[in-house]
């Protein structure tokens, strides 16, 4: 009796676990997910996501559920979630210099990172992704091995260069500087080269740049003024955030002072989000508000737009007024469209504001939507609580 029943609940386990649709995550501390793995001889994955992300949100919503993914995820991963803003997320962010959310870490079973990407995206790019991290020879672990022993061939490089745009830009701008060194200035007109600066390009003092910019009527004559003048702008803004990131006021500067001619609406609203996180960096919060208000009012066409500025301001700001601009951002947001992660950020912004029992309904809310939305809500949970005993004091 004891057989049979051991038997159908392994055999109900097995068929819950193959037939289920989308990713299964493991549950535990992040120490047993390095043991299961070690076990399974799998890589791990890890989704970095905050509460407040609206694209982690949509990917935990719209990709993860897809039964493609979960047979591909589950099949070769031990998949794992950690919020970054808690508990153990916050070591793993700190370790793995996650700074972008939501961020997918695939890591051996010794914690070792073999690859690593971002972003929200559709099931097919992610499920890409999750084939090239199972790949040794083209996941950037393996890429960036062959680079450092001095492989410097062309079609390396520019893998290299894809699988570590965003991800590890020390490494990705070294492998492009190696790059239009490998390449004459006579190539670099050329569509593959001019693909490779668009795409993945973000310093304004590098070879390619300097050339494009000096010899621009050629590349005009072959791609069109619009898309030069575009690529170029960009590269400025890219310039800001990389400002941001080393706290470089010359380069940030710089930056700016190439888009004060730009008058590409798509590119000026990219820019305006980095001039936001460089003034954020340097803890200019007064800057930080004067700025935010005409950007806001000019290109605040989306509800996460509001969201992710509010929340930057909660999470990083020591200046009350500051503070009191995020809870006007959040409920501009959730006037846009209401969903988890905006009203999770306005009942935060509230607590922080010391508005306890607004704060309450708010994270009440945040939780009525994330059970709807099926997402998370820890943190949403252990923000009522607190809230409800600072009203009991």
């Amino acid at each position: 009796m004891l057989k049979k029943l051991l038997f159908t609940l392994l055999f109900a386990g097995f068929y819950l676990y193959s037939s289920a649709d989308g990713i299964v995550f493991f549950k535990g501390t992040y120490a047993e997910v390095q043991k299961e793995a070690k076990k399974q001889n799998k890589l791990i994955f890890i989704d970095c996501f905050t509460t407040w992300c609206g694209p982690c949100n949509r990917m935990a919503r719209d990709v993860f559920p897809k039964k493609e993914i979960g047979d591909y995820f589950n099949e070769h991963f031990i998949c794992y979630k950690l919020d970054m803003e808690k508990g153990e997320g916050l070591d793993i962010a700190k370790a793995y210099v996650v700074k972008s959310y939501p961020t997918y870490l695939f890591l051996n079973s010794a914690g070792e990172l073999e690859h690593r990407t971002l972003g929200s995206k559709e099931a097919s790019l992610f499920l890409e992704d999750g084939k090239i991290a199972n790949d040794p020879e083209r996941n950037l672990q393996g890429l960036a091995v062959k680079f450092v022993r001095g492989n410097h061939d062309t079609t390396l490089l520019h893998q290299l260069i894809i699988v570590s745009t965003e991800v590890e830009p020390e490494l990705n701008e070294k492998a492009l500087s190696v790059y239009w060194d490998e390449v004459t200035d006579a190539k670099l007109v050329e569509k593959r080269n001019w693909d490779i600066f668009v795409d993945y390009e973000k310093d304004i003092n590098s070879k390619a740049y300097i050339y494009i910019n000096k010899y621009r009527s050629d590349f005009d004559a072959l791609y069109g003024a619009d898309a030069v003048s575009r690529a170029l702008f960009s590269k400025a803004g890219d310039a800001v955030r990389t400002a941001a990131e080393t706290k470089n006021e010359a380069l940030f500067k710089q930056g700016m002072g190439i888009l004060d001619k730009c008058q590409d609406k798509e590119v000026l609203k990219t820019a305006g989000m980095n001039v936001l996180r460089f003034y954020r960096k340097m803890d200019r919060w007064k800057d930080y508000v004067e700025y935010a208000d005409p950007f806001l009012a000019k290109y605040g066409t989306s509800q996460e737009i509001y969201n992710s500025v509010a929340w930057e301001i909660f999470a990083h700001s020591t200046d009350h007024a500051a503070d009191e601009k995020a809870l006007v951002y959040a409920q501009k947001s959730m006037q846009l469209e209401k969903n988890y992660g905006n009203t999770d950020t306005w009942a935060n912004v509230l607590f922080k504001l010391k508005r306890y029992k607004e704060a309450e309904k708010a994270a009440k809310e945040a939780i009525a939507l994330a059970k709807k939305e099926k997402l998370d809500y820890t943190s949403t949970q252990e923000l009522l609580d607190k809230t409800q005993k600072s009203l009991a004091e």
